[in-house]
C-alpha cells in the first residue's frame, strides 16, 4: 500500500543518514558489510619504496572496478591502485603488515577473501564492516555443527571489552556472530561459511579481527 512504502522509504532515508552520520565520526571513508563475495589468489607480492606491492587475480564477477577504489581483502580495506583484465595491484603499509602479521615473502599464493564496498542505499545483510583491523586471534579448535562450524579463538586481552554474546565481529572480513560469552582468552563464534575451508584449515591458524 502507498502507507507501507512511505513508511518503508522513511526508514531507508533514516538507515542511509545514520551509516553516513557514523562514517562520518569514526572517519571512514568506505565500509563494507562482511559478506564475503568471493575468494581470490595473491599472486605475487615485492617490497617497493617503503611498501609492499600485491598483486591479486581479479574474479570475473569484479566487472566495476575503477582505480582508487576500496576493496576488502580479508579483513583489510585495501585502495586499488591499478588494475587489468587478470589482476588487481595494491600497497600494503607498514602499519597493515603489522596488524595483519603479514610477510611479503609469504604472500604469494596465499587466498583470500575479497568485499567490494558498500553502496548507501543497498542492502547491507551482514554488519557494518570498516576495514580497519584490530588485533589477530588464533584459531584454537573448529568443529563441525551440521551445516555449520563452530570456533573457539584467542584473541588480544585489550580486545575483551568489545566481545559478548551476539556481538559482531568480523573474521579475515566475514561478518560472523559470537555464540557464547568469552571466558577471558577466548570466544567461541558461528562461523557460517568462514572462507570455505575446512576445519584442518582453520586449526592453528590466525586470522584478522
Amino acid at each position: 500500500t502507498l502507507g507501507s512504502i512511505c513508511s518503508d522509504h522513511v526508514i531507508l532515508s533514516f538507515i542511509v543518514s545514520w551509516v553516513t552520520n557514523l562514517a562520518a565520526q569514526l572517519q571512514v571513508g568506505t565500509m563494507f558489510s562482511g559478506i564475503v563475495e568471493t575468494q581470490s589468489v595473491i599472486t605475487k607480492a615485492k617490497p617497493r619504496a617503503g611498501v609492499v606491492e600485491i598483486h591479486i587475480k581479479r574474479p570475473s564477477t569484479f566487472d566495476d572496478l575503477a582505480t582508487g577504489e576500496s576493496i576488502c581483502v580479508d579483513g583489510v580495506c585495501l585502495t586499488i591502485e591499478s588494475f587489468d583484465a587478470d589482476h588487481m595491484v595494491f600497497a600494503l603499509a607498514a602499519e597493515t603488515l603489522q596488524v595483519t602479521g603479514w610477510s611479503w615473502e609469504d604472500l604469494p599464493s596465499k587466498s583470500i577473501n575479497l568485499e567490494r564496498s558498500l553502496a548507501l542505499g543497498a542492502r547491507i545483510h551482514g554488519h557494518l564492516v570498516t576495514g580497519h583491523v584490530e588485533g589477530l586471534g588464533e584459531v584454537l579448535e573448529c568443529g563441525h555443527q551440521g551445516e555449520m562450524a563452530l570456533l573457539r579463538m584467542a584473541f588480544p586481552p585489550e580486545l575483551t571489552p568489545f566481545f559478548w554474546r551476539k556481538g559482531s565481529v568480523a573474521i579475515n572480513g566475514a561478518a560472523e556472530t559470537a555464540a557464547a560469552p568469552n571466558d577471558g582468552d577466548s570466544l567461541a563464534a558461528a562461523i557460517r561459511c568462514l572462507l570455505r575451508k575446512d576445519s584442518a584449515e582453520l586449526a592453528e591458524s590466525q586470522v584478522q579481527l
